[in-house]
């Protein structure tokens, strides 16, 4: 009988150290479930802190770039591309302004100024940039000589940074012009590429008018260029032998300026 009591007393003590330990046990996995937790919470504010960082930074490098290219005519997209880690962990009303830094082009450098323990400082961060113009482009290929009609042109938004020098952006401006270059189909169009209609092309026959003093001569010339009005071109006599510069004034009419 003793024996026996002896052996419930046992398991008594072994089910209640078996019952300590196993809520030892989720008494431990709650606390790394709940320091987990806070871990998992913590790294989330901390990422939406970095987010609002980042949004204020490009709204404020975007606001900058708008100085550049109206809005109205341009679309403007801004992604970073560079930031220092220790402005992302700033919250973002320390941020105080983004000035640009140098010249804009696709990928710009901007000044960041900001408080930090109740100081001014700076740190420069790199953003890339796509703006966008609506521009004329031609709708097929054009070959160098060709005028130009609003047939043969449509507009497209165009990445202005993919392209050296600046783009006519009036299609009206084109209309009637003469293209000295070849142009690929969906090419947009610069200044440099067209000059007005020619009214004397290389090889025609042109009139030339010499004034001395109060006479007025008229030569037979041949045009070794082609020339818009007010252009002045190389022709040649074959009488004389001689090479001139004239003005060219109207269709197949020039204006004699010197004799080379």
């Amino acid at each position: 009988m003793k024996t026996t009591s002896l052996f419930i007393s046992a398991a008594v003590i072994l089910l209640g150290v078996t019952t300590v330990y196993a809520g030892s046990k989720d008494l431990s996995a709650k606390v790394k479930n709940y320091y987990r937790m806070s871990t998992t919470e913590r790294s989330l504010k901390k990422e939406a802190l970095n987010d609002d960082t980042k949004v204020v930074l490009l709204k404020e490098a975007k606001e900058q770039i708008r100085k550049y290219y109206s809005p109205d005519s341009c679309r403007i997209r801004v992604k970073p591309r560079w930031i220092p880690s220790q402005l992302l962990q700033l919250k973002a009303e320390k941020i105080t302004g983004v000035e640009i830094k140098g010249g804009v082009q696709q990928y710009t450098n901007f000044t960041v100024l900001y408080n930090r323990n109740n100081s001014s400082r700076r740190a420069e961060i790199q953003l890339e940039l796509d703006v966008r113009k609506k521009v004329p482009v031609t709708v097929r290929r054009l070959q160098a000589g060709n005028k130009i009609t609003a047939a043969v042109l449509t507009y497209q938004w165009i990445p202005i940074f993919k392209y050296n020098g600046p783009l006519i952006d009036d299609m009206g401006d084109l209309q009637g012009k003469v293209l000295k270059r070849t142009l690929l189909s969906g090419q947009p169009i610069r200044s440099s590429f067209i000059s007005r209609e020619y009214l004397v092309k290389a090889g025609d026959r042109v009139e030339m008018y010499v004034r001395e003093g109060g006479l007025v001569v008229q030569i037979s010339a041949e045009a070794r260029e082609s020339g818009a009005k007010g252009d002045e071109i190389h022709i040649y006599n074959n009488h004389t032998r001689r090479k001139y510069v004239a003005q060219v004034v109207r269709r197949g009419v020039v204006i004699w300026k010197k004799t080379l």
